[in-house]
């Protein structure tokens, strides 16, 4: 993509991949950090960040799901993937980017490959602080439930 493909905000859109990676581990990391820390503690954060090291999760992520990035002309701003054509299986968006329309415009783009997939609806297991985002987007809460990683219990919603 060009600059010419940045909306009006300065934020475009494209496909990620391996390349992406190193990016988005750390912009995951940042955004765990600052963003998620009113919603849950320091070793809840810790535990949750560790998972970059899981290589082929990563690796998975950009080779098998649908990924999308979000970037202005210099940053990467976002990044959103779509496991099995239907779960929203990661949405980040970087704490100075938050609220400028990063997070929309990557779950918009989700939703319009769900679509050319022939899915009706989308799931996702979302954390607390992305709750009123996804609910914005059109999601119900069905669950409450623990993940546990490493052994620490980590509160999400289904």
């Amino acid at each position: 993509m060009s600059d010419s493909d940045l909306n009006m905000t300065g934020i475009g859109v494209r496909r990620g991949g391996r390349t992406d990676l190193a990016k988005m581990h750390r912009l995951f990391s940042t955004t765990i950090v600052r963003v998620c820390a009113k919603d849950y503690d320091f070793e809840q954060r810790q535990v949750w960040i560790a998972s970059i090291h899981d290589t082929q999760r990563w690796l998975s992520l950009a080779e098998d799901q649908y990924l999308l990035v979000a970037y202005t002309a210099t940053v990467l701003c976002g990044f959103a993937s779509l496991k099995e054509d239907r779960h929203v299986d990661m949405l980040y968006v970087h704490p100075d980017s938050q609220l400028k329309g990063a997070g929309r415009l990557l779950f918009s783009g989700l939703r319009e490959q769900a679509g050319r997939m022939q899915q009706a609806t989308m799931t996702a297991d979302v954390s607390i602080t992305a709750r009123p985002f996804f609910e914005k987007m059109g999601f119900k809460v069905l669950k409450d439930q623990w993940v546990e990683r490493n052994g620490i219990l980590l509160p999400n919603l289904a």
